[in-house]
């Protein structure tokens, strides 16, 4: 218990966020609260945007008059500008020559327009302010009361797409969140080397345990907007049997139950992350408990995973014990099974549901 304990600990520090609490705390319901939410949804995602893009300044905010009123919006770009500020630790300029929207009130008519430079004025005005991007975005609101952020971030002088993330809050976004718990099965195939194994008929090295029938049931969360880590429970049934014994002996088996812990960490998305993932890396804890053995197996996972489609993914790593090397029978102790420390696990049929 003393070293589940200490991976766990260690997982948590391992990927403990910033400890900064979000800087726009208010009540989602509310609109001034969703905004908020969306806005600690775009800090989330800061950490993708290019270390050369030092200066920007916000360009436009597209919206619809009849949906958000006029003070509303310069609400939401000064936030967007503190948030790539503090947050983001970019320089943000705020222009004159950048306050593209005009109010023109009469006595019965309100309307809202933008006078927006072309992008060739926009390349000079970047080399005039020394701006390395700008932010163009919109802001829209759902038939179900979401309220939907898109931003982008494109050089001054090339016009290229650096950077860009869809952001929502409301309804939808609660439901999205929901989805992104996921249960999945598996049939992995472990292989755990024993140094020495000393039964009646005599002492035998160079064996090895092999799991020939084994299930595995987890329970996932993605743990942040941005889907890039997600952390899952897991449990099981193993049946390994001893693998190098001379034919005339009949191989002895373990029944194992286990549980345990496991951390994903995304390195090569694709462009939807629904459609899985090219590559990533997963490390976790398990507890394998043989039945009929007066000792458990703690064990560390650590190893590389695709997802190539949406249900389906490949895996293969290490099972590093950390206690329990020694197994030996509860009743007698007439076997003795002294595990090396590395092991190995393959997993070729992995299907998220």
């Amino acid at each position: 218990m003393k070293a589940l304990a200490a991976i766990l600990l260690g997982t948590l520090i391992a990927h403990a966020g910033d400890p900064t609490l979000p800087p726009f705390p208010a009540p989602p319901s509310s609109g001034v609260g969703r905004m908020s939410e969306v806005l600690t949804q775009v800090q989330d995602g800061l950490g993708d945007l290019p270390a050369d893009v030092s200066r920007i300044a916000v360009h436009q905010i597209r919206f619809d008059p009849s949906e958000f009123r006029p003070g509303e919006m310069r609400y939401l770009q000064a936030r967007i500008e503190e948030v790539f500020s503090r947050q983001g630790r970019r320089t943000v300029v705020n222009s004159p020559e950048l306050r593209t929207l005009r109010v023109v009130s009469t006595d019965t008519s309100l309307s809202v327009s933008n006078t927006l430079p072309g992008i060739d004025d926009l390349a000079r005005l970047g080399e005039k302010l020394h701006v390395d991007a700008f932010v163009d975005g919109s802001c829209s609101r759902s038939p179900e009361g979401d309220l939907l952020l898109a931003l982008r971030v494109f050089r001054a002088r090339t016009g290229e797409l650096v950077w860009s993330r869809s952001h929502v809050s409301g309804p939808s976004r609660a439901e999205a969140q929901h989805k992104e718990q996921g249960v999945a099965v598996s049939l992995p195939v472990r292989v755990l080397p024993v140094g020495q194994t000393a039964m009646t008929n005599g002492k035998f090295a160079g064996t090895w345990f092999v799991s020939g029938l084994a299930a595995d049931v987890s329970v996932t969360e993605i743990v942040n907007t941005d889907r890039w880590l997600a952390l899952s429970v897991l449990g099981g049934y193993a049946h390994m049997g001893l693998a190098g014994l001379p034919d005339s002996i009949s191989p002895p088996d373990l029944h194992i139950l286990h549980i345990g812990v496991e951390a994903e960490g995304i390195f090569f998305r694709k462009s939807d992350p629904r459609d899985g993932y090219w590559l990533g890396a997963y490390a976790g804890f398990q507890e394998m408990i043989p039945l009929l053995q007066r000792e458990n197996i703690g064990t560390l996972r650590m190893g590389y995973r695709t997802k190539p489609t949406r249900h389906f993914s490949l895996s293969a790593g290490i099972v590093a014990v950390l206690f329990g090397q020694r197994l030996v029978d509860a009743e007698g102790g007439k076997r003795v099974f002294d595990l090396d420390r590395i092991g190995y696990e393959l997993n070729i049929l992995h299907y998220t549901f």
